[in-house]
């Protein structure tokens, strides 16, 4: 939630706060870390796009998607999987900036 919306990290700075937001939105809910499979149910809860990129590297440079959401919502997020964990990618292209036709 805090990747669609960067703003609310200095709304919600304390543990209860958070915990709340994750109530409302459902996310309380879920079993962490979050399966890949289960992706399409956090997309729905949250009302956004989720795609899924990863890599087979150590370098990160045999970059690929692992999932790419399907539902055309005005809100995206870019997640990097790696050894079982997410992180938010911010810059999408800055990420795969070395690729080339």
């Amino acid at each position: 939630m805090f990747a669609v919306h960067p703003k609310d990290w200095k709304i919600y700075s304390s543990k209860p706060e958070i915990d709340q937001h994750f109530h409302i939105h459902g996310l309380d809910k879920l079993k962490y870390p979050v399966l890949l499979d289960e992706i399409p149910d956090c997309e729905e809860k949250l009302n956004v796009r989720i795609n899924v990129f990863s890599f087979d590297d150590a370098a990160g440079f045999k970059r690929h998607s692992v999932y790419i959401s399907k539902n055309y919502k005005a809100e995206e997020v870019n997640l990097m999987y790696w050894e079982g964990r997410y992180a938010l990618i911010k810059y999408l292209t800055r990420l795969f900036s070395d690729v080339r036709k």
